[in-house]
This record gives C-alpha cells, sequence and structure tokens, in this order.
C-alpha cells in the first residue's frame, strides 16, 4: 500500500513539474512588413529574425512568386537548418502582383537598364534590400538564393546589385528562355504548360501559396506583432500534376506545385 502512494505521489509530482515548465524559445521572431519600391508599390515581405542569436546578423533574401509564410515559424525547417544555426535573418518576399504584394505579376526576365523609369525584378531586388539594410538591423551584409522561377530572380539582381548584395546562390534557374526554360524549346513556346502555369500561378492566390499556417500544437509562440499563435509548415513533398511532371507541394493535402 505504501509502495503504491509512493509510486503515485513521484508520477504526480513529475507531471507538475513538467507542467510548470516554460514553452520553449521559437526560433524565429515574426515580422510583416509592405516594403515601397520606386515606382510606389509596396512588396509582402516577411523577416524572420533568429531568437538565439546574438549581435549584428547578415540578411538572406528570398523572392518567390509562390507565397511567404504567413504567420510564426514554429521550428526551422531542414532544408534551413544549417543557415539558422550560422545565424542569418531569413527574409522572404512576394514578387509585384503576388498575394498581398501589389502591381502586376509579369513572367518575364527581361529587364531594360537604359530605362530609369522601367521597374522589374532587378530593380525591385535592389530598391527591397536598400530597404532592408537600413530598417533591419544588420551587419550590413545581404545573400541572395533560390531554386527555379526564385533563382531566375536571385540571377536578376546581378544585372544591377546594390552594394551590400555580397553573395547569391541560384540554382535550376530558368535563364535561357530560349532552350532550357519549362516554356520554350528552341524558342517555341511550350503552350499546353505555359496555359497550366498560368492557370496554377491563380488558383495559388486562392490557396495562399506554398506555405500552409496550422495552429502550433506545442506552444504560443511569442512574436514581435499582434498575430495569433500559429506554426507554419515549411516542408514540401514531391508531387504530381495532371500532366505527370513532378512538382513540388506542401506537406498538406492540398497539392500545390513550384516551377520547376
Amino acid at each position: 500500500m505504501r509502495h503504491g502512494l509512493c509510486i503515485a505521489a513521484t508520477l504526480l509530482f513529475a507531471a507538475n513539474a513538467q507542467a510548470q515548465q516554460p514553452p520553449p524559445q521559437p526560433a524565429f521572431t515574426f515580422q510583416e512588413v509592405m516594403i515601397p519600391v520606386r515606382d510606389g508599390v509596396h512588396l509582402q515581405t516577411v523577416i524572420l529574425t533568429p531568437t538565439d542569436k546574438a549581435g549584428p546578423l547578415p540578411i538572406l533574401f528570398r523572392r518567390t512568386p509562390y507565397g511567404v509564410p504567413d504567420g510564426p515559424v514554429a521550428q526551422v525547417p531542414p532544408s534551413l537548418k544549417e543557415l539558422a544555426q550560422d545565424g542569418y535573418i531569413l527574409v522572404f518576399q512576394n514578387l509585384r502582383g503576388r498575394f498581398k504584394s501589389e502591381g502586376v505579376f509579369k513572367l518575364t526576365s527581361q529587364v531594360d537598364l537604359t530605362d530609369s523609369t522601367a521597374t522589374n525584378e532587378t530593380t525591385d531586388a535592389y530598391d527591397s534590400i536598400d530597404w532592408l539594410v537600413k530598417h533591419v538591423p544588420n551587419n550590413g551584409n545581404v545573400g541572395m538564393f533560390g531554386v527555379s522561377y526564385d533563382g531566375l530572380t536571385t540571377a536578376l539582381s546581378l544585372l544591377h546589385p546594390h552594394p551590400a548584395l555580397k553573395a547569391i546562390s541560384e540554382q535550376a534557374s530558368p535563364v535561357d528562355q530560349w532552350m532550357n526554360d519549362d516554356d520554350h524549346r528552341y524558342g517555341a513556346l511550350r503552350e499546353s504548360y505555359a496555359f497550366e502555369y498560368a492557370v496554377l500561378e491563380q488558383a495559388d492566390k486562392a490557396i495562399r501559396g506554398i506555405w500552409r499556417s496550422a495552429r502550433s500544437r506545442t506552444s504560443t509562440i511569442a512574436t514581435s506583432t499582434a498575430r495569433s499563435p500559429t506554426g507554419t509548415t515549411w516542408s514540401r513533398t514531391p508531387t504530381m500534376t495532371t500532366s505527370g511532371r513532378k512538382r513540388h507541394g506542401s506537406a498538406s493535402s492540398t497539392p500545390q506545385r513550384s516551377r520547376t
């Protein structure tokens, strides 16, 4: 009898001690801003600042048509684990005309540097970096990275790079829009693919892109903004489109895809 009471008391004490433990610290503080560019358009941008790193940090910047986190991030995604450990401020931006970003989305790599009044992915990257280094505490160094379309926007930043842009990593970029781009073969337009891509890009705006929000199951996430405590699923798993090409989607049951 006394042995049983001792076991019960031990279990009760352990349960109470576990319940009194503070919630784990979130991996990042979350901030959503609308960055102005030279023609007055504002671009939806999410800034994730590590909570376990001190001092001025470099900025790692990604520009995408596929959506940004729409709420606090509960944990670091596996693909960014090493970068988070090294200590980067992660910045994600929707291209003009995508989701909350103002302006018109143009699926093009055309850049005319001789036209001082023109806006394009090169000028938007320059203006955004200029705003970030002036308004986000940092060490003055910015890097850009991306795969596929995000790789294209990364590469286009080099046509007129901001002085703070110190490094880029562009991967699988469709920069050759005559031969190796998804939409073209030997200069000919792949009409079926182009139509499918255009339709699915518009459908994305209804389902909020590759970023899916889910309420955190672990704890309330402390953030720098007055938003509801949510976590964000970062994982992306391969799915197949109706044409049979492998695309990427979120881990949710709703198929989504990335230009690959």
